[in-house]
Parts: C-alpha cells; sequence; structure tokens
C-alpha cells in the first residue's frame, strides 16, 4: 500500500512538473509572440500599403495645403502650444499657373471658435503671406480662408491645423505598450511561483533565471516598441523609391525657382506624316566677293581684313584694293566668311575671287516624302522639324515648294521648307525629322513643347497633382504642332503640366511616409 502511496505521489508530482513545464514554455512563446507581434505593429498599428501619404522631410516645420480651381494655399508653422500666439507663414499661387499671387487679401478663421479671426499680411516676397492666431486648447484645427485678387475670390478651407505637444508627450501607441508588458509581466510572475510550488526551493533560482529571460525578451521588445512610439523620423522614415513616383518639392522652393504649369487640354489637330530631312543652304545664302578690278589688296587701320569665320554684316568694309587710289571693298550680304582665297598684299584681279560668305540665320530644309503621301497632302502643307540633339526643341518651317521630279530610285519627292535659324543650331548637312500635316484632322490632348522632357530614354511630363508634389508620367508623342505637342498616355485632361521648371524636377526626392497625412 505504502509503495502504491509512493508511486501515486511521484505521478502526480511529475504531473504538475510537466505541466508547470508547459505551462511555462508557454508562456514564454506567448510572451515572444506578443514582443514579435508589437515590433510589427512598431509605428502605431496604421496600415502601411498604399494609403502611404506624401510628406515634408523633417525640417522642425509642419505644412497642411489645399487647392481650389482658383487657388494653391499652402499654411507652414512650427510646434503650437495652446494659449499662445503662433505664426503661420502662408503661401499663395494661382492653379493654373502656379504663379505666385502677390496683392491678395486674405482673411482667415478658425473653424469651431467664434470670434476668432485674423488678416494675413503681405511679406516682401510675391505669394508669401502672415498671420498669427492664439489657440485655446490642444487639438486639431482647420483654417477657412477668404481669399481676394483682382478680380477673383475663393473660400478655402486648410485642414489638419495641430496644436498641442502631442509629440512631445506619451504615445497612444506607447501606453498599450506600457499595458502589454505589465500582462506579461503578471504571467511571468506566476509561473516562476507555480515552478516554485511544484518544485520545492531548489526550484526557485532556476526558475527565477527563467523569468529573467523572458522579462529580459520582453525589455528589449519594449525598447524596440519605444524606438518607433509614434514619433516622427522626417528623412530616416522616408525612402526614395522609383522616380516616377510622386515627388516633393516645397512651394518656397517652386517660388525661388519659377516653376509654371499649363493646363492639359484637347484640340484638333492635323495627322501627321514623318519625313526625314536634310539641312541644305539657300541659293541665296552663299555669296563669292571677287576683286572690281585688277590691283593689290592692302591691310588698313580702319578696315581690318576679316578672316574665317568671322561675322560681317552687309555693307561692312572688309577689304582695300590698291589701284591708282584706293577702292574699299563692302560685303554684300550679312553672313560668316567660310573661306579666305585672298591676303592684303596680293596681286589680284576680277577674276580673282577673295572671299566666300554665308548667311545661315535662314536654311532650307529638304524632305523627301513617299508618292502615296502626297494625295493626303495639302498644296502648302504645314510642318515642325525636330532635331535629335536638340531634345524636345521644335523649329516651325515654312513651305517653299515641292520639286518637281520624283527621284525614281527612291519613289520620293522632296518637300522644300524655310527655317528661321537665328541661332545657329542648324547647320547645311545635318539629319531632320520632319512632321509634315495632313488634310485628316483629329481631336488630341495637347501639352506645351516645352513641358516634354527625356528620362533614361523616355519622353515624361511632371504634373501638380497638389500644392507641393509632383508626379512623373511618362508619354508616346503622336506629334508637334508649333508650341504644342500631341500626346497620349496617363494624362487626363485639366490636369496641370509644368512648363517652366521641368528639369529641376527632375531632381526632387521622391520620398513616401507612412501614417502621415498631408
Amino acid at each position: 500500500m505504502k509503495e502504491l502511496t509512493d508511486i501515486t505521489s511521484i505521478r502526480g508530482r511529475e504531473i504538475r512538473r510537466r505541466f508547470v513545464v508547459a505551462a511555462g514554455h508557454l508562456a514564454l512563446i506567448v510572451a515572444l509572440g506578443l514582443s514579435a507581434s508589437r515590433v510589427s505593429h512598431a509605428h502605431g498599428g496604421e496600415d502601411h500599403g498604399e494609403a502611404a501619404t506624401l510628406v515634408q522631410p523633417a525640417s522642425g516645420r509642419h505644412t497642411a495645403s489645399a487647392q481650389s480651381a482658383i487657388y494653391d494655399i499652402v499654411v507652414e508653422y512650427g510646434v503650437i502650444d495652446s494659449a499662445e500666439k503662433t505664426s503661420f507663414d502662408i503661401y499663395l499661387s494661382d492653379y493654373e499657373t502656379n504663379a505666385p499671387i502677390a496683392g491678395a487679401t486674405l482673411q482667415a478663421s478658425v473653424d469651431g471658435l467664434e470670434n476668432v479671426t485674423a488678416s494675413a499680411t503681405a511679406e516682401a516676397d510675391p505669394g508669401l503671406y502672415n498671420i498669427s492666431f492664439t489657440f485655446p486648447k490642444a487639438g486639431n484645427y482647420d483654417l477657412l480662408f477668404d481669399i481676394t485678387s483682382g478680380d477673383k475670390s475663393d473660400l478655402i478651407d486648410v485642414k489638419g491645423i495641430r496644436v498641442g505637444a502631442d509629440e512631445r508627450s506619451l504615445p497612444k501607441t506607447e501606453s498599450h505598450n506600457l499595458w502589454f508588458l505589465i500582462s506579461a509581466g503578471i504571467i511571468v510572475f506566476f509561473v516562476a511561483a507555480a515552478f516554485i510550488i511544484a518544485r520545492g526551493r531548489r526550484a526557485a533560482k532556476r526558475s527565477l533565471s527563467t523569468a529573467g529571460v523572458v522579462l529580459l525578451v520582453l525589455g528589449l521588445s519594449y525598447h524596440t516598441i519605444h524606438a518607433h512610439g509614434g514619433e516622427d523620423h522626417g528623412d530616416a522614415a522616408s525612402t526614395i523609391v522609383a522616380a516616377s513616383a510622386p515627388g516633393y518639392m516645397s512651394k518656397g522652393s517652386q517660388f525661388l525657382l519659377g516653376v509654371r504649369t499649363v493646363l492639359a487640354r484637347k484640340q484638333m489637330v492635323s495627322k501627321q506624316i514623318a519625313a526625314l530631312g536634310r539641312v541644305v543652304a539657300p541659293p541665296t545664302s552663299q555669296v563669292q566677293v571677287y576683286a572690281p578690278q585688277s590691283g593689290m589688296l592692302t591691310a588698313t587701320k580702319d578696315v581690318p581684313y576679316p578672316g574665317q569665320g568671322d561675322e560681317v554684316n552687309k555693307g561692312q568694309p572688309i577689304a582695300v584694293l590698291q589701284v591708282l587710289d584706293q577702292f574699299v571693298i563692302r560685303a554684300p550680304i550679312s553672313g560668316v566668311v567660310s573661306a579666305v582665297h585672298a591676303v592684303p598684299g596680293e596681286q589680284v584681279d576680277p577674276s580673282h575671287e577673295l572671299f566666300t560668305i554665308y548667311d545661315y540665320t535662314k536654311v532650307w530644309v529638304e524632305a523627301n516624302l513617299f508618292e502615296s503621301d502626297l494625295v493626303h497632302l495639302e498644296p502648302r502643307p504645314p510642318a515642325a522639324l525636330m532635331v535629335d540633339i536638340y531634345p524636345g526643341k521644335s523649329f516651325p518651317a515654312r513651305f517653299i515648294n515641292f520639286d518637281n521630279v520624283v527621284d525614281p530610285s527612291t519613289r520620293t519627292l522632296r518637300a522644300i521648307y524655310e527655317v528661321s535659324n537665328t541661332d545657329m543650331a542648324l547647320r547645311p548637312g545635318m539629319l531632320v525629322n520632319v512632321d509634315i500635316e495632313s488634310e485628316s484632322r483629329t481631336q488630341a490632348l495637347v501639352v506645351s513643347a516645352a513641358s516634354i522632357m527625356d528620362w533614361e530614354g523616355t519622353k515624361v511630363v511632371f504634373v501638380h497633382i497638389q500644392p507641393e508634389v509632383f508626379e512623373m508620367r511618362p508619354l508616346k508623342i503622336l506629334g508637334y504642332y508649333g508650341d504644342v505637342v500631341a500626346v497620349e498616355g496617363p494624362l487626363a485632361e485639366g490636369e496641370r503640366v509644368v512648363t517652366i521648371g521641368a528639369y529641376e524636377l527632375l531632381n526632387i526626392p521622391h520620398r513616401t511616409a507612412e501614417g502621415r497625412p498631408r
């Protein structure tokens, strides 16, 4: 009987031991699981997926913005303490063009607070204003602006003005973490006590060691959680992403760089016939200068002898011929001296060519058109030129004439256009792309030719989607029509496309940060 009692006692102690060990292991697993769970939600439990919104890089300042069909407005401020007067910087720009608006009248009130109004004062910089408010208590407020500029006026509600030292107090998520640690600590305490009861004092030290390990894990978890406990990490919370993602540029920087926009619009355009052309010198652009009679070329102080590459003007003295008296030779046209065939001191006669002068302020372009294209063309078809070395630049062209003969080897006919070339961008012999308008008309979405940028071999534009946010969009070019371009792609009519400052936007930071609405 005693043996049976001993066996029962031993089995009871073994069952209790195994139960307590299992409970201890379970507590440790639960603690580790809760720890991992809290670490994974260390940013306060918010969703970090597609709901991410764009924010200004941390600079000790906050911004709130809004826009209407007339205005863009950005409000910039620091940490606001309740019952203290706070100053706000206000940036006001035209919605369509993004130009700063000077001389506007801004009356502001605080939504939900009676008799809390203020008038903004204009700063020296156009588009910049200042206004001050005192908020009675902490919380989130909305500012309502009544804006008038010239014959335009509008009401704009700027939401999300944060008042109070919320960022310096204990975040809500941190409070949750403390309750988590307290609860887990109670579990560990009872598990340790159960070990002691079940196995006696000899197990106390081992049980307390196990509890210490669990508490150490929880402490590390708390430290990790606390390190991300809801505060704004600025750039640390931001990541550089693909350049096609939205990018941030402050309104102050936009004003400084002169960033301007126009609305994408639809208009009737002609379908294009693409042709390859070649720049040639017009027949009247090249002149050979000969000696009017026999004599010796001389150099004088008043008439410097031109060299190759020098520019001369029509009627300008370019040489002196010594016969019985001095005879001044003048430039017949304005242009560039492309060749010099005689030097001072040389004896010349009327058959001796002295200079060759080219006038490149206007050049011709010969475009080769296939026979099948001719039936679609107007009698004097307009055209625009593009050159690969000048991406995004269009050269307007004036139709001169068609050639009289079709080339039998290529079955093409030459169309001749005249192009203004005052900046000397085009040189005889260069190859150009010629887009010739046909009689067929269609409606297309057009943007300014100045807005088209090249990015890694792709034609792109920047779209102004929020007051301080821009988005790069890839587009397909359908044709160039003077100063506008017909495009196809992810762009809608009425969206704001950057025309000035697009190059600077290629280098803006493309940042996203979670949990911070603009």
